[in-house]
């Protein structure tokens, strides 16, 4: 079954002082007192913070605060156009920004843009996006009041501006920046566009690479970090999006022309075939090429060694600019990984200096974001994302970064630690930092790592039960939909350690909490409760209850919405549960045609649909169809996830079970052994995925004629299992079962093992 409730939380936030892999053992009452005073604590620095940035919101600092004010792109986010005339020098051509050239779609765009709502323009770094923006903004509204937050806090503070405006636009350059823990919500973006008597354009650009990134959260394998994302693209689904791509058309190479007495645009049109013209103007492969020199021996290998840093932290979702301290503290680990003294650095004034020094106009490799604060040029961490080569993020890095972090700042990092890199314990180290700065809804990360990769499900549940008390208890900024979506985890987590009575009943408390919402958003605690139904046993009622969710989906939102498509994926599962592998095998099928034809996603959603289909073609008996498609299944794991994933690890596991099946135990072993070992690195033994393939194994040495290797495997299994999981635990009876008929003995009372597929499938 695997991670489909696509449900509906958001925030990542607030909880308890503790390290990364400690066991939270106060009592709730202890732990609601010390979760309250720091979400107390969190909402009046909020509220102290919200009124010290009201006044900051209008340009006054870069040309007024009306749209026709604002004269220079460059100072609102568009990169400014490289310099031909002396590229050492960095002094800027005459205009820092050539004549604009209208893109294709820039007439939509305009017209988006003069309807006012939610308009994002989408595309890689340097594509043009924001220059697109800008002008469309200025052509169509010039006399619109002009917000621009710089960051999350500010972005709340601009409610109450923004309402006393007639006519407005809210400016979201890199709106990765501003989504999230305590930031851009659906409900905070139906506040900003008001009620329709005022004209407002919240108009966003975000980079392609980071729009990716929240189509695809969710892919660890489980529920939680699905829901975690469900929010934000639920901001991003209420969008009109626009694609700027980095390569230009015929049609706008042409238009272009018309500017070719500007030299810049001159020599981009020059380089056409190799580059977009936007990021040749942006001096994009220019200051890539510089990076990679400066780590020649005495050229600038600190530099260089200072941009990797900024680079990796840009990586790994931490948006904010870094400091000289902090880019000092990081860089040494990546200049000693180049060859330390061996490449003779400069010093760290020379070397500080390189990398922030305005090389082509004023685009440098490091980018100034407030006073003495440095990103990356953005067109760098893109390159290093798409080299399949790349290193990965350091250990050492992870670790600053969540050290320099705001508790909001801290749970994002955890997220993108444990979605992105599946680097678990970096992960929970950074839940339980954003736990300690009195974020209430990280306590659903530390639960993540502590349920479903450390397996210690009793804690996470305990974890979950104090953070709903705490936002109960109304002291911490908690809202109606994040509080269901706390309690819709807690039923996850109480089901997977089999008190599926229990969880049930935590469902139908989520579907009381979700009477405030909307009917739409109220149907995700009624998928949980159809799930918890089938879970504790009435398949034929959690059938129903799914095809009523579905009903109610398709008329509320659409037969596209990522909501309706979790309806059908409950009601996939709980027919072939019910006893109708074939029917279910048609339904897998039509939702992946569905998903495919449309082009909907998220990624990880056609990946289960296409692991269940496997699945159920299997356990409806038609080897010859589900050994080849739980191949390809299997690569499409390792080739999208990589081999070590969980996900690709369940997959491989149903694939030695497969194949097995099919006649071929020695295969079979193999690959079962294999995913042992794999998962040996940064997966717990106790996880359900290793425990599978470790029972795959003992089942297949069996098959190969090993009788006396299977007994010691099996009696190892058993041990382990029944301490694990429980003496009722599906694995446990499993083992029981083919231990006893390999050795002949037990007291009959044994179940007899049938198959695999239905505990397979849960995975």
């Amino acid at each position: 079954m695997a991670a489909v409730i696509a449900a509906v939380l958001s925030a990542v936030a607030d909880v308890w002082p503790g390290t990364a892999g400690s066991v939270l053992v106060a009592g709730v009452g202890v732990v609601v007192g010390v979760l309250s005073t720091r979400a107390t604590s969190r909402l009046d620095t909020d509220a102290q913070q919200s009124r010290r940035l009201a006044d900051e919101l209008f340009f006054h600092d870069q040309g007024g605060r009306r749209v026709w004010e604002i004269a220079d792109p460059v100072r609102v986010g568009v990169y400014a156009a490289a310099s031909i005339e002396s590229d050492e020098s960095g002094d800027p051509s005459p205009a820092c920004t050539p004549s604009f050239v209208r893109r294709d779609r820039s007439p939509e765009l305009e017209r988006a843009v003069q309807r006012g709502g939610f308009v994002v323009v989408v595309g890689e770094s340097t594509a043009g996006k924001s220059r697109a923006a800008f002008e469309a903004m200025r052509a169509c509204l010039p006399d619109h009041a002009f917000i621009r937050p710089r960051n999350r806090p500010g972005l709340r503070a601009a409610v109450e501006v923004v309402q006393g405006e007639r006519r407005c636009v809210v400016w979201l350059d890199d709106l990765q920046k501003y989504l999230g823990s305590y930031g851009l919500t659906a409900h905070l973006l139906e506040r900003l566009l008001g009620d329709g008597t005022r004209h407002v354009v919240v108009l966003a650009t975000m980079r392609a690479q980071e729009r990716a990134h929240f189509l695809t959260d969710g892919m660890s394998g489980d529920p939680t970090s699905a829901e975690m994302a469900r929010e934000q693209r639920e901001v991003l689904d209420r969008a009109t999006e626009f694609r700027i791509d980095r390569t230009w058309t015929p049609a706008e190479v042409e238009r272009a022309r018309a500017f070719a007495d500007d030299p810049r645009v001159a020599a981009a049109l020059e380089h056409c075939d190799q580059f977009g013209l936007a990021e040749y103007l942006a001096a994009g492969p220019k200051l890539l090429a510089a990076w990679q020199d400066g780590w020649a021996p005495s050229t600038h290998p600190r530099g260089a060694a200072i941009v990797a840093a900024a680079v990796d932290a840009r990586r790994a979702g931490f948006y904010r600019g870094l400091t000289p301290a902090a880019l000092r503290s990081l860089h040494e680990h990546y200049l000693r990984q180049r060859g330390g003294a061996r490449l003779r650095p400069e010093s760290w004034e020379q070397a500080l200096a390189w990398a922030t020094q305005a090389v082509y106009a004023t685009t440098g490799l490091l980018m100034p974001d407030g006073p003495d604060h440095y990103v990356a040029f953005d067109y760098l961490p893109d390159v290093v994302d798409a080299d399949p080569t790349a290193a990965p993020i350091p250990g050492e890095t992870w670790q600053e970064l969540i050290g320099q972090a705001e508790p909001a700042e801290a749970a994002y990092l955890g997220w993108a630690a444990y979605d992105w890199y599946q680097q678990w314990d970096h992960a929970e180290a950074a839940f339980v930092a954003a736990v300690n700065g009195g974020h209430v809804m990280a306590a659903i990360g530390v639960a993540t790592c502590q349920g479903l990769v450390r397996g210690d499900l009793d804690t996470a549940i305990d974890t979950l039960r104090s953070a709903i008390a705490v936002a109960r208890a109304g002291t911490a900024n908690v809202g109606s939909a994040q509080l269901v979506g706390l309690t819709e985890q807690l039923a996850f987590m109480t089901g997977l350690a089999g008190r599926h009575s229990e969880a049930l009943e935590i469902a139908r408390q989520a579907v009381a909490d979700s009477a405030v919402l909307s009917p739409g958003e109220a149907l995700t605690p009624r998928i949980v409760v159809a799930r918890s139904t089938g879970q504790a046993g009435d398949t034929a009622l959690a059938l129903q209850l799914a095809r009523e969710a579905e009903a109610d989906g398709i008329r509320l939102l659409g037969e596209d919405h990522l909501t309706t498509m979790s309806c059908r994926f409950e009601v996939a599962v709980w027919t072939g549960y019910d006893g109708d592998a074939d029917g279910a095998v048609r339904l897998w099928e039509a939702l992946d045609d569905h998903l495919v034809e449309k082009g909907l996603g998220p990624a990880e959603l056609i990946l289960d649909v296409r692991r269940n289909l496997a699945y159920w073609t299997l356990i409806a008996g038609d080897v010859e169809h589900g050994l080849p498609l739980f191949e390809s299944v299997a690569a499409d794991h390792a080739r999208i996830l990589g081999a070590q994933h969980l996900l690709t690890l369940a997959a491989r596991t149903g694939l030695a079970h497969a194949t097995g099946q099919a006649g071929q135990p020695q295969q079979a072993l193999r690959i079962a052994e294999a995913v042992i070992a794999d998962g040996r690195d940064g997966t717990p033994a106790v996880h359900p995925v290793i425990l599978n393939a470790r029972f795959e194994a003992a089942l297949w040495t069996r098959a190969c004629g090993d009788m006396e290797a299977a007994i010691t495997r099996f009696d190892s299994l058993l041990d382990h299992f029944s301490e694990a999981l429980g003496s009722d635990h599906g694995l446990v009876l499993d083992c029981r079962s083919c231990l006893s008929q390999l050795t002949g003995q037990g007291d009959g009372s044994e179940q007899p093992y049938r198959d695999s597929w239905m505990r397979l499938a849960d995975w």
